[in-house]
C-alpha cells in the first residue's frame, strides 16, 4: 500500500566542454568548466484504498561552478563565473498523481478504464553560463483517460492543460515550452 524511495547523489564535473572563446573572434568547445552537483530525489507511491493510486516524487539539486572560464564581451577577457548556477538545472522539481482505474467485470482480458491527473512543478532554472537570464518557476497540468488490457490500451491525453508559456531551453539561442496539445494514444502488445 506504501513505496517510499530516497536517493541522495553527489558527482563532480572536471573539464566540461563549453562552447566559447578566448579572444572574442574564434569560437570553439573548449575544457573550460569545473562542477559540483548534490541533492536529493524522494519518490513515494500510495494506494489508500482499492483502484486509487497516489504518486508524488520531489527532488532537489544543487549545482555550483567551481571554475567557469567564459569570454566577456564587456571587458573583451575571459572572466571566471566560479559560483554560478548550471542552466537548466531547477533547484526544486515536483509531481503530484492521482489516478483512478475501474476494472470491468471479469474479462480475461483485464478490462480497466482509467482516469488520470498530474501537476508538476518545476523550479527556476538559469538559462546561461552566465546566469544574466532565468526561467521563473511554473506549475504544469496534464491528463489522461482511457482503457488499458493485457493486450492493447488506449488513451485521450492533454498536455499542459493550463499552457503554461515558458522557455524549455536556452543558451546562445532560446525554445519555447510546448504550448496545450491534445492527443490520442494506441498502444498494442504482442
Amino acid at each position: 500500500r506504501l513505496k517510499i524511495n530516497l536517493t541522495a547523489f553527489y558527482f563532480q564535473q572536471k573539464d566540461q566542454q563549453v562552447s566559447t572563446s578566448k579572444d572574442g573572434i574564434n569560437y570553439a568547445t573548449l575544457n573550460v568548466g569545473d562542477m559540483n552537483n548534490y541533492g536529493l530525489e524522494l519518490e513515494t507511491s500510495v494506494l489508500p484504498f482499492k483502484n486509487l493510486q497516489i504518486d508524488w516524487t520531489a527532488s532537489t539539486s544543487h549545482s555550483e561552478y567551481k571554475k567557469l572560464e567564459l569570454f566577456d564581451a564587456a571587458t573583451n577577457t575571459v572572466k571566471d563565473y566560479k559560483g554560478n548556477k548550471a542552466i537548466n538545472n531547477p533547484a526544486l522539481q515536483s509531481m503530484l498523481a492521482v489516478q483512478y482505474s475501474v476494472p470491468f467485470s471479469k474479462s480475461a482480458q483485464n478490462f480497466k478504464a482509467f482516469i488520470r491527473g498530474e501537476f508538476r512543478y518545476t523550479g527556476e532554472y538559469q538559462l546561461d553560463f552566465t546566469n544574466s537570464y532565468h526561467q521563473d518557476a511554473y506549475g504544469m497540468l496534464n491528463a489522461r483517460a482511457g482503457v488499458t488490457s493485457n493486450h492493447l490500451d488506449i488513451a485521450l491525453w492533454v498536455r499542459n492543460l493550463n499552457d503554461v508559456r515558458y522557455m524549455a531551453y536556452g543558451y546562445g539561442s532560446y525554445m519555447m515550452g510546448s504550448p496545450r496539445m491534445w492527443g490520442v494514444t494506441l498502444t498494442g502488445r504482442f
